[in-house]
């Protein structure tokens, strides 16, 4: 391996894990800061009033000043930061690109090591890279589904808060008291933007652009063009919440009738990786010549690309959107 990328290597990886040991000590040493910052993200994100200047906090994507800096100058680490507050993570946007830094230097080393070519050391990079992505996008995933299925029991509770005669926004903070994460802090965040100032559309609003869910988009609407145009509100909660799980129960049914495709895309995805690690196994010699030649290697690409592209076309056939 060349000096030059091998101290490039090992530079970076000592600066990686220099800030990932800074960044366990201070929550270590100051467990009381993911309380606060907690709190405070719970404060309006966006100005709406001259008034709120003073309560308004500038996003941090880093508890490292200097990266802070440089993020706050980068357009899409904004969407980044997003994919992090959906899925609920404890940590900072900083402290994921750090550590996709750090697994991207030590996916791509071995590679570097055995003299791969360039495909192979950008493939293993580009993996290790994208883990803390996709465990993000994992978790916000899951964690949309549950808020999607908590909505339709908050908006029958909050209907039943209306018929009591309470307001809205005590109908809201109900459902936020009584209710799990995700939906209870979702909640929670948008009753302080509306006790610090901020309207209840404009709340609401907020809550969409939050919260990636269709479904919330019925709730929110629904609410918003009652509160211009007039109307029972408490008859429109309950509405939506029956439309909506009518919908779940589509969706359940159309997953059993698909079941099948989807049981058939994953055995045909699994095959061939099954049967090269058999004859891996049974006779070495005979699999060496795939991954030994440059045109065993050809080949092993080849494939990879091709069932990874089969796999999405079948994706599309058997997935169905209700």
């Amino acid at each position: 391996m060349h000096p030059f990328i091998l101290g490039l290597v090992i530079f970076l990886v000592a600066v990686s894990i220099i800030e990932l040991a800074l960044y366990s000590r201070r929550l270590i040493t100051r467990p009381d800061r993911q309380y606060v910052k907690r709190r405070l993200k719970q404060l309006p994100t966006q100005q709406q009033e001259a008034v709120l200047n003073s309560i308004l906090r500038e996003e941090s994507y880093s508890d490292v000043p200097f990266l802070n800096r440089i993020l706050q100058k980068i357009t899409f680490v904004r969407r980044l930061k997003n994919l992090k507050e959906q899925a609920n993570a404890q940590y900072s946007v900083g402290f994921f690109l750090l550590f996709s830094l750090l697994l991207a230097v030590v996916g791509a080393f071995p590679a570097l090591v055995a003299a791969s070519g360039g495909a192979a050391i950008l493939l293993s990079g580009g993996v290790g890279a994208c883990l803390p992505w996709g465990y993000l996008m994992f978790k916000k995933r899951k964690r949309m589904e549950r808020f999607r299925h908590q909505l339709p029991e908050a908006m029958e509770l909050i209907a039943r808060s209306l018929k009591a005669g309470h307001a809205f926004a005590s109908g809201l903070k109900l459902a936020a008291d009584q209710m799990d994460d995700p939906i209870s802090i979702e909640f929670a965040a948008t009753i302080h933007e509306i006790n610090f100032g901020v309207s209840v559309s404009d709340a609401l609003r907020h809550l969409a652009q939050r919260v990636d869910c269709a479904d919330l988009q019925i709730f929110v609407v629904s609410v918003i063009m009652q509160r211009e145009t007039g109307g029972n509100l408490a008859e429109i909660m309950e509405s939506n919440a029956r439309i909506i799980r009518e919908r779940f129960k589509f969706q359940n049914h159309v997953k059993t009738l698909s079941a099948e495709g989807r049981m058939s895309a994953v055995v045909l995805f699994l095959l061939p990786i099954v049967v090269f690690l058999a004859i891996q196994a049974l006779n070495p010699e005979y699999m060496a010549t795939l991954y030994a030649t440059p045109l065993g290697q050809n080949l092993l690409w080849g494939a990879g690309i091709m069932m990874v592209l089969g796999m999405l076309v079948v994706k599309k056939l058997v997935v169905i959107e209700a």
